[in-house]
């Protein structure tokens, strides 16, 4: 009974990406978008900064206001969730509770592209309360440019309902 329920929840799952061409969300990348004066914000041009670092989601704003999730109100059972780590041509981490990676490609002027993100794919029966793991996933596969200063990275996304999600994160 249990294999019967796990091969039609896998089935579902194949279906209903099979469903949006491969594209897990439905969400159509927007690879013409780019941040309104993104060359003078400051910060470093140099992404090898970025690369083997393990970087931990601290905040989220959605259109220039901050959304509730703060990395400093997770839970225990959440401290190593929504990370991101750079490597080579791969970027990967960890949701809440599942595994993800994409490769990804830089452009000029800070620009950058992932390609279909793919997740392992474990029942999340627990999600933070502010932050839902296929939501992190949406934003996380549309980035379309990044910006280091410090510490801190930011990564934009544009979504295709032409929302301006920033992702914050901190080493």
């Amino acid at each position: 009974m249990k294999k019967l329920l796990i091969m039609l929840l896998f089935t579902g799952v194949v279906l209903s990406c099979a469903g949006t061409g491969g594209n897990m969300t439905g969400i159509e990348k927007n690879s013409e978008s780019v941040i309104p004066g993104s060359g003078d914000q400051g910060g470093t041009d140099d992404f090898s900064d970025v690369i083997g670092v393990e970087w931990k989601l601290t905040e989220v704003s959605i259109n220039g206001t901050a959304t509730p999730f703060s990395r400093n109100t997770l839970s225990n059972n959440f401290s190593d969730s929504f990370t991101l780590t750079f490597n080579g041509e791969m970027l990967s981490g960890r949701g809440a509770p599942n595994l993800y990676s994409a490769p990804y490609t830089l452009g000029g002027n800070r620009s950058i592209s992932t390609l279909i993100m793919r997740s392992t794919l474990m029942a999340a029966i627990f999600e933070p309360e502010h932050l839902k793991e296929h939501d992190f996933y949406i934003y996380m596969q549309y980035i379309h440019s990044w910006r280091l200063s410090g510490e801190i990275l930011e990564l934009s996304s544009l979504l295709d309902d032409s929302r301006e999600v920033i992702l914050i994160f901190e080493k």
